[in-house]
């Protein structure tokens, strides 16, 4: 059937653009929430049994106008803040368009984030209203309220929760909708008129980064700052109102935010999920598309590889995997995707008759297996938050499976760049979305050859204006040009391949500089180490020192597993320890040594001379972003010790002792 597409009716705000989605897809599922149910199986078994509530738009618009009315009426003004500390729910995006009906804005935040960036973050934008997931989430509050005196009430979103009359100020979900409802004729006018009256130009959200490095920097973004990613992208990607997005990433997150506000702008249903239950989910819901992090297709693609080593098959898969590779390549070639720099040309490739029939042996005995767990609609994958590893962009062509990576940050609302259906181009970022403009700057800030390293730098109606209350990093990063229009520093190292995309190299700021004085990029060694079914996680480390090393979070399951058949004791309390076994060393080092060689593509100073074993990364503990990006600092903070201890002649000022 031909798919219909929505008009291109330009929407100058967030508000218009729910109010003319709500007017033309009311009675259509705008959202869908997973419920579980266990049952008892006839051989006694326990299974699980999924199924989805829907809520229409029209639904959601008597939520959000009974919401909006109940802020005002607990004293929401235009243009203050509303801090929202939850994780994906249907409730978050209803509170959103709410405060946003009110022509306020919010600041979001996860639940794993820590309580000292809660405080700092709602002392800092000077929130009065919170909204709370849950009561964990109300206690951790009310463990901070007394030091930020500006917070006056709080809503608690959970169904259970039920609110105490001793506790004036605090809400529940339900409450607010009730005295929403119940309010005057005129208060309900107000918020039509607030809605209205929204400008382009009127703060949406106030993010506050993660952060990599340092205290988490506020970034204000705009509805329009918002709406070029969300009038541009539907029609980038062919979307219409019979998509279903399945979503898994955190709503508060930027990408994740734009993705649904996108659902939103064309009459598509929204599908949450979770990373613990997305496999059982995407059989149900049978998405036509999801966002999500390189770390999700990084773990299919580990999933598959371990039932394969499972089933004793990993020398036929190879063996298949390769001849495959030779058939993508040659369609690569006469599609004109080949990854060239401009002195490159095309280089023509050949697939035999062998190449073909094992292609379409691995397609039958293996290929047509994983993309069936994606379900019979799935369209593509859109990936952001990190560039997409190499192997993992040949595995899922290979398959048969559309990554359309993408790139941008929080402070460009995210998107400035994403591969399309109609140009796949392998290990890129795709080109710059319309009205965006990129230029790739050497040191010296004079714009590089095609196909040379830099560091982008960006301009364009998504760029944020500044960071919100710091002035001293905005002029670190936006610069005026001789036009008055403002470029963004990104930060981040790239280049225009021969036809014009970009792909992206790694961070400044993550260049390690050994003290021979040649820099090395962290990234690209992180990302082929990730390859390997031993290892979950990994830092390289060596800023200022001789060499480089390696802290390793192993793989667990794959740990134990080597383990047994060495008959080594696993403890799985004390994971790090397993390294001082010399068998188990070996083994590792091994692994190291066989990916990060001359022979896959790396220089000698880029080559790994000592590894430690030490705990997972993640949010909670803060040494990872909730998009799976590893606070380089932070865990510099944890294991200080473990990493001087790669170093024989490392001193306290990081720099190699003489003599």
């Amino acid at each position: 059937m031909e798919r219909e597409y929505p008009d291109k009716t330009v929407n100058s705000t967030i508000n218009e653009m729910w109010l003319n989605s709500v007017a033309a897809y009311q009675d259509k599922n705008a959202f869908c929430v997973r419920n579980s149910e266990a049952v008892e199986l006839a051989d006694h078994k326990i299974d699980e049994v999924i199924t989805y509530s829907h809520t229409t738009y029209s639904q959601m618009e008597s939520l959000v106008t009974a919401l909006g009315v109940g802020l005002i009426e607990i004293g929401l003004k235009e243009k203050e803040v509303v801090g929202i500390i939850s994780e994906n729910c249907i409730r978050w995006m209803i509170c959103d368009l709410a405060i946003l009906g009110n022509r306020a804005y919010d600041v979001p935040r996860g639940t794993e984030t820590t309580i000292e960036d809660i405080k700092y973050i709602l002392g800092f934008s000077e929130v009065e209203i919170v909204i709370a997931e849950n009561e964990n989430e109300l206690a951790r509050i009310l463990e901070i309220k007394e030091q930020l005196p500006k917070i006056k009430s709080i809503i608690v979103l959970d169904e259970n929760y039920k609110s105490s009359k001793a506790d004036r100020d605090i809400y529940s979900f339900d409450d607010l909708i009730g005295i929403g409802k119940k309010a005057s004729a005129e208060k309900q006018e107000l918020f039509y008129k607030r809605r209205r009256e929204t400008k382009a130009s009127d703060l949406a959200t106030l993010i506050f980064t993660s952060g990599t490095t340092g205290t988490p920097k506020g970034i204000p973004l705009s509805h329009g700052n918002m709406m070029h990613n969300v009038g541009t992208l539907p029609f980038t990607f062919n979307l219409n109102s019979s998509d279903k997005f399945l979503s898994v990433l955190p709503i508060w997150h930027i990408f994740e935010r734009m993705v649904e506000y996108m659902g939103i702008r064309i009459g598509a249903s929204i599908w949450y999920t979770s990373s613990s239950t997305i496999l059982k989910d995407l059989a149900v819901v049978e998405p036509t598309w999801m966002a999500s992090v390189p770390r999700i297709w990084i773990s299919v693609y580990n999933a598959v590889m371990m039932n394969i080593r499972r089933s004793g098959k990993e020398k036929l898969f190879k063996k298949l995997f390769d001849h495959s590779l030779k058939v993508v390549e040659v369609r690569r070639y006469k599609e004109k995707r080949q990854y060239l720099l401009d002195t490159e040309q095309a280089k023509k490739m050949k697939a035999s008759l062998i190449d073909n029939l094992f292609h379409l042996i691995g397609d039958l005995l293996i290929y047509s297996k994983v993309r069936a767990k994606l379900g019979s609609n799935f369209i593509a994958g859109v990936s952001g938050g990190g560039s997409l590893p190499e192997y993992i962009d040949d595995f899922f062509e290979v398959i048969g499976v559309k990554l359309l990576d993408g790139y941008g940050l929080t402070e460009t609302s995210p998107a400035l760049c994403v591969r399309t259906l109609d140009n796949l181009m392998p290990y890129t970022v795709g080109r710059p979305l319309p009205d965006t403009e990129i230029k790739i700057l050497n040191d010296n800030g004079v714009e590089v050859k095609n196909s040379e390293k830099g560091v982008i730098w960006v301009c364009g109606p998504q760029v944020m204006e500044g960071y919100y209350k710091n002035p001293e990093e905005t002029d670190k990063v936006m610069k005026k040009d001789k036009e008055n229009r403002t470029w963004f520093n990104t930060g981040d190292l790239g280049r225009r391949t021969k036809y014009g995309d970009i792909a992206i190299l790694g961070r400044v700021k993550d260049t390690i500089v050994l003290i021979s004085g040649e820099n090395v990029e962290p990234a690209k060694i992180e990302r082929t180490l990730l390859k390997s079914e031993y290892v979950d996680h990994v830092m390289v480390c060596g800023q200022d020192q001789e060499y480089l090393t390696a802290l390793i979070v192993p793989n667990e399951e794959q740990l134990e597993r080597e383990c047994k058949k060495l008959k080594i004791k696993f403890d799985k309390g004390n994971i790090p320890g397993l390294l001082g076994n010399k068998v188990i060393k070996d083994l590792f080092t091994g692994v190291i040594n066989k990916n990060i060689c001359r022979s896959t593509g790396f220089e000698e100073n880029e080559f790994i001379h000592n590894i430690i074993f030490v705990k997972p990364f993640t949010p909670k503990d803060d040494t990872m972003t909730n998009s799976t990006k590893i606070k380089r600092h932070k865990v510099w903070e944890r294991e200080c010790h473990a990493i001087k201890s790669m170093y024989p002649n490392y001193n306290e000022s990081g720099k190699v002792k003489r003599g």
